[in-house]
């Protein structure tokens, strides 16, 4: 039975001689929607997953980029530092050489000093005993 108007609920039979509300083509195109609704859903939770696996794994890999980052810098620092440390090493090496020398300069100076004084003792004392006998 099929209505005049299209806006009245008609009954009808379809091939399988099942009670339908809606014609057998709408009923079909109704039921082929259904299907292509859940296509799309099981495509849009796929999408949905892998986009989330992806996301992870870029975060991954930039959390791992970062600390790499870091290290680099972190050895950057120590590699100027290494430099800056071994100039002063040398700047108080060169101190102590130069205090070392002032050292040496004094006490060839005293030694020369008392090598001098002991001559001159070593004199006067052949003279006194050269005057004695």
């Amino acid at each position: 039975m099929i209505a005049d108007n299209p806006d009245e609920a008609t009954i009808t039979l379809d091939d399988e001689h099942k009670i339908r509300i809606l014609s057998t083509e709408n009923s079909k195109e109704a039921q082929q929607l259904v299907d292509q609704c859940q296509s799309f859903s099981k495509k849009l939770d796929f999408f949905y997953t892998s986009s989330a696996a992806y996301c992870e794994a870029v975060e991954a890999l930039a959390q791992r980029i970062d600390e790499e980052k870091l290290k680099a810098i972190g050895q950057r620092n120590n590699h100027s530092m290494e430099g800056t440390l071994r100039d002063r090493k040398k700047a108080e090496l060169e101190a102590l050489i130069a205090e070392r020398r002032a050292e040496l300069e004094r006490y060839t100076a005293e030694y020369e000093s008392l090598v001098k004084v002991e001559q001159e003792q070593q004199a006067l004392i052949t003279r006194l005993t050269s005057m004695e006998a």
